[in-house]
């Protein structure tokens, strides 16, 4: 019988392709793995023909005796496996004695084995002991199959016995040819605990069950022997039932596992494959009767068997063998049992550790009292000596941690941070040590190291550094560390150790977190409550603003409707006076007049309850003003060493303003400036000077004090706004400032930079744009009608008035001066006549039924040029008027009026006699 080469010759055969390089293990990949199957030398006829001779069920043991006997390699292993057995007689010389001596079951075994080792390997692999170990199981794995096949499906003991015989055919390959990629893979499957032929395929690309099946292939085995060799490792119940396909599987599975079992072999006990084996044999039927006898029955048979093996040692020996496998397997575990109750003592101290100090933490309410607290846990329960615990703000500019070592020794310790998390050491706060400080200091590299670990991480990143342990705090707006000394660990950390402190870590981030949204909750809720106080307030102000603009809306119907009886009463009383020649009497007219005067004046003020009064104008020297202010102010500034310096420019025009307003503008401005310089002193210097307008004029008050943050800068004019302690400002003087310029149609403006003072500017128009407006539209009037007046012979006047009395009083006075008058209820009735008649001069009231006189001058605005108008109205609004001048009227009087003034505004317009 030809033998095949050995493995180093065929590993050192060329390819059939004469260019490529000899195939080798680093290179394999399953289609060359087959291929280096299909390079093998084929069986021997006489090897194949007595191959399947064995595999049926029955056979002659004389044509199987004459096949073996022509074939003299094969006569002499056969003679020689027969004669190895102890069977106390003499030697025997001929293959037909020996084939009745063996019986059907050994000889099959027999014969299977010589011709299948023939196939795959040459003498010079019999001694290696893993060879071996895979024959043995092999037959083991043969005997259980018979055995239970036997009891289970008898028409199955022949296909079951040869293919578990021959179902690891695939193994002994890989163990032949590739001996130390083998070795790897039963490394891999022991370390790793992998199933087999997930183990190959990573290392060979395939598994021994695809190469087992191109070897029964090649060796032209039946389809049933060959599939079951190929899929002995699948789930049966997946496999298609083909001719009791599934059924062999069952048994060639169960065979394998109980193989195992029996000789300890396995390298990677696992107890999975147990269930699954009890779930084949219930599938089975076979009970724990069935298995113990079966088992049983294995021992006997495996001793008169192992001998035609070839084997060294008898089945005492081999099972003694398993005996201490089995025994090295229990020191095995009883190690990694140790080794797991270690690391489960050290998982329960850390899970107790955790537990108490998360109770602890739980029941803090401030970051200041949880950072003692720490220490206690590392210390008494861990062990740790001495460590640092430390966390940033999310601005980056405020440090606070704790330092301790064992004994009780603890100290906390804060800072502020400058660029590069460099500690500012502030005189008067606690030291921190050079140590502490390049610890912090060095903390922006790790922080980043830790950036790249976590992200290719799935483990917490740590360092050491300056011999400790440091684990980082990442919080949801916070970084910090926890930094370990370990002596007792010589800085080397247990998984178990690791994962300890990774959850201490995670549980100090999460209580620091829970205590940062609780202080920050805390603070906003105080200023939450301060907004609400603030708010109070505002509420109760607006109520009296609203009381105030009730009675304001009261007064203001009032004033109207009282107003024009007294102009009614005032110009009566005027044109008597004018006619009356006893002087006694005209005095006493003239207490009536000034006492309406007095009435009116009244109502003037209660309007103030409504709406801020329009400002009491008069020329104002803006120099003599601002010299009044700062006599009042210097006496407490110069106690404060604060200077004050005046340039005023020379020349400066007068001002058409409220002196008092103005006088209450810059007093609150200086005041502002000397709270600012009051700590330190400094220099408050006031300057007027021309407007960069014409016809203005620019005041600046600017002070060398602690100046005013950007971000409060847009809000100092906002009212209750203020940036001065309790005490010291309401938050209404700035807007109260601001209002009283606006009212006298100027401009404010606020510079300045925290350290770098306060620089306010002013700047006032000479006249306001009301007063400019009337002035020069009368200017206008006078110009343009001065040559036309001497030739007018009765001027033709126009009253709206919805008062019939003071429409008979302006009648009755303007024809006495040689006018022509017309006269209209309400303003519809005026715009009716001002289409049909030309005027030369309108006398009107601005609050009217059927069109205001608001509404008559819109109507009429393109007339206006030719005409002038005069309003005269009870208790108008600035804004009333203001829009009324807009509307073209020249004059707005207010009732009650006095006749003779009337008289001379008038004749300013047209001619009287």
């Amino acid at each position: 019988m030809s033998m095949p080469p050995s493995s180093a010759a065929i590993q050192s055969q060329s390819s059939p392709h004469a260019d490529h390089a000899p195939i080798t293990p680093m290179s394999m990949q399953i289609d060359s793995v087959l291929h280096f199957v299909d390079q093998m030398p084929s069986l021997p006829a006489v090897a194949a023909k007595i191959l399947r001779i064995v595999l049926e069920e029955e056979f002659s043991l004389g044509e199987l005796a004459t096949l073996v006997e022509s074939d003299p390699a094969l006569t002499l292993k056969v003679l020689k496996s027969v004669n190895s057995a102890d069977r106390g007689g003499h030697p025997i010389s001929s293959v037909a004695h020996a084939f009745p001596l063996i019986g059907m079951r050994p000889l099959r075994i027999l014969l299977l084995s010589v011709i299948v080792r023939d196939g795959l390997v040459g003498s010079d692999a019999d001694e290696d002991g893993l060879y071996k170990d895979l024959w043995v199981h092999s037959l083991a794995s043969a005997l259980f199959a018979g055995l239970l096949a036997k009891r289970t499906y008898p028409q199955l003991c022949n296909e079951a016995f040869a293919a578990a015989m021959l179902h690891d055919i695939g193994k002994i390959f890989f163990l032949v040819y590739f001996p130390e990629k083998f070795a790897q893979c039963r490394e891999r499957i022991r370390m790793h605990r992998e199933p087999s032929s997930v183990a190959e395929e990573k290392l060979f690309k395939t598994n021994h069950a695809a190469i087992g099946r191109a070897l029964a292939k090649k060796w032209h085995l039946p389809d049933m022997i060959e599939n079951a060799i190929w899929q002995h490792h699948l789930d049966p119940e997946v496999v298609s039932d083909h001719n009791g396909l599934r059924e062999l599987l069952f048994l060639v599975k169960s065979a394998d596992y109980l193989a195992h079992e029996a000789l300890v072999d396995a390298p990677c006990p696992s107890m999975t494959r147990e269930e699954e084996n009890g779930r084949i044999l219930d599938d089975l039927g076979i009970g724990p009767d069935d298995l113990a006898s079966i088992k049983t029955e294995f021992t006997r048979e495996f001793e008169e068997h192992v001998s035609l093996f070839d084997l060294d040692g008898d089945g005492a020996t081999l099972f003694y063998q398993a005996l201490q496998r089995a025994n090295e397997r229990l020191a095995s575990i009883a190690l990694e049992l140790d080794r797991k109750n270690v690391s489960l003592s050290i998982s329960n101290r850390f899970a107790t550790t955790i537990v108490k100090a998360g109770i602890a933490f739980n029941s803090l309410d401030a970051i200041s009292d949880f950072f003692p607290v720490v220490p206690q846990f590392l210390d008494a329960d861990l062990g740790i000596e001495r460590g640092v615990l430390y966390w940033v703000n999310e601005s980056r500019t405020f440090l606070e941690g704790i330092v301790w070592k064992s004994g009780g020794f603890k100290r906390l310790f804060s800072c502020s941070l400058g660029k590069d998390m460099e500690p500012i050491q502030e005189p008067g706060g606690c030291s921190i040590s050079a140590g502490l400080v390049r610890l912090i200091k060095t903390s922006r590299e790790r922080e980043q190291n830790y950036g790249h670990t976590r992200e290719t991480s799935v483990s917490p990143p740590f360092s050491v550094s300056q011999g400790l342990t440091i684990f980082p705090l990442f919080g949801k707006v916070f970084f910090g560390e926890l930094c370990l000394g370990m002596a007792h660990k010589e800085h080397h950390l247990t998984a178990q150790d690791f994962l300890g402190f990774s959850q201490f870590v995670a549980l100090i981030v999460t209580t620091l977190d829970r205590l940062r949204v609780y202080r920050d909750l805390c603070r906003r809720a105080d200023e939450l409550s301060a907004a609400l106080w603030k708010n109070h307030q505002v509420n109760l102000q607006l109520m009296q603003t609203e009381r105030l603009a009730a009675v304001g809306q009261l007064a203001a119907g009032a004033a109207h409707e009282i107003n024009n009886p007294l102009a009614i009463i005032s110009a009566r009383t005027q044109m008597i006076e004018a006619k009356e020649k006893d002087d006694k009497k005209k005095q006493e007219l003239r207490q009536i007049h000034e006492q309406i005067d007095r009435i009116s004046s009244i109502l003037t003020s209660l309007m103030g309850f409504a709406r801020p009064a329009p400002p009491s104008k008069s020329q104002v020297d803006v120099n003599a003003l601002l010299d009044k202010v700062l006599d009042l102010v210097s006496p407490p500034m110069l106690k404060l060493n604060i200077r004050i310096e005046r340039n005023y420019a020379d020349n400066l025009p007068s001002i058409h303003a409220d002196a008092g307003q103005l006088e209450q503008v810059f007093l609150n401005f200086c005041i502002n400036a000397q709270h600012a310089m009051e700590e330190h002193g400094g220099t408050l210097t006031v300057t007027t000077s021309p407007g960069s307008l014409p016809n203005w004029v620019d005041i600046v008050v600017q002070d060398t004090g602690i100046g005013i943050a950007k971000e409060c800068l847009a809000k100092v004019f906002d009212p209750f706004f203020t940036t001065k302690e309790q005490g010291k400002g309401t938050g209404l003087g700035l807007s109260t400032a601001y209002g009283i310029v606006t009212n006298h149609y100027g401009n404010v403006g606020i510079k300045s930079e925290p350290g770098q003072g306060t620089r306010v500017c002013v700047s006032l128009p000479v006249m306001s744009p009301r007063e400019d407006r009337q002035k020069s539209r009368l200017h206008s009037r006078e110009t343009t009608d001065e040559g036309s007046r001497s030739s007018l012979k009765r001027p033709r006047i126009l009253v709206v008035d919805d008062e019939e009395h003071i429409r008979d009083i302006l009648t009755e006075t303007l024809t006495a001066h040689g006018c022509t008058v017309d006269v209209a209820e309400n303003g519809r009735h005026g715009f009716e006549k001002l289409t049909r008649h030309a005027y030369d001069l309108m006398l009107m009231d601005i609050r009217m039924p059927s069109y205001s006189g608001l509404d008559l001058l819109a109507r009429i605005r393109n007339q206006i040029h030719k005409m002038p108008v005069f309003v005269i109205t009870g208790l108008a609004s600035s804004e009333e008027m203001d829009k009324a001048l807009e509307l073209g009227a020249a004059k707005c009087i207010r009732k009650p009026f006095h006749i003779k003034s009337l008289i001379q505004d008038i004749r300013s317009v047209v001619s009287l006699s």
